[in-house]
């Protein structure tokens, strides 16, 4: 599979109901000091994160991620069956307007073959940046960020993201799966 951006992915409805979740007041994120957990922590690499999936099962410690997790079914399973792969992490992910413009570490989410995806929930600024190879400041691609966009990339890209500038925040959720037979 290439590299692969979706436009209006999901029925209307059923995104408003996942991006209200995750940026409703109540979502229970963590503070990281630096969001892309990779690098050095800087003064303006941080953001926040709430684990929804994990090493192939939900993570539920919170009521609201249970709710949210059983939203996600359909999304997970046409994630799946787009990949052709497994949903083995899925992490929300939010960096706020730090008021300059901010690229965070760039990584690769795991050192094993797999898919990523980045789902975009809320309107902002603050693309992807795709990088060549490893260690490379050459970019491949940059992605805008558009509420239900999302973007399917092989997983050993080295990607990272940007904090919005004109915007108070950047929402997604950050998806990777791996092969049955690996």
């Amino acid at each position: 599979m290439e590299t692969t951006i979706i436009d209006d992915y999901l029925e209307p409805e059923y995104f408003k109901l996942i991006s209200n979740t995750v940026n409703a007041p109540f979502f229970p994120w963590h503070f990281n000091e630096n969001v892309s957990d990779y690098g050095d922590a800087a003064i303006d690499r941080f953001g926040f994160s709430a684990m929804v999936f994990k090493e192939f099962k939900p993570v539920t410690k919170y009521e609201v991620i249970s709710q949210l997790f059983h939203a996600l079914k359909w999304f997970i399973e046409k994630n799946e069956q787009f990949t052709r792969s497994r949903l083995f992490r899925m992490r929300a992910d939010m960096v706020t307007n730090s008021g300059k413009r901010t690229v965070h570490s760039p990584h690769v989410d795991h050192n094993f073959p797999h898919w990523t995806s980045i789902f975009y929930l809320n309107e902002t600024d603050g693309e992807t940046i795709l990088f060549e190879s490893e260690g490379s400041e050459k970019e491949r691609m940059r992605i805008a960020p558009k509420p239900n966009r999302i973007l399917f990339f092989d997983g050993l890209i080295t990607h990272t993201g940007m904090s919005p500038i004109h915007h108070q925040r950047r929402t997604i959720l950050n998806s990777n799966f791996i092969s049955e037979v690996q």
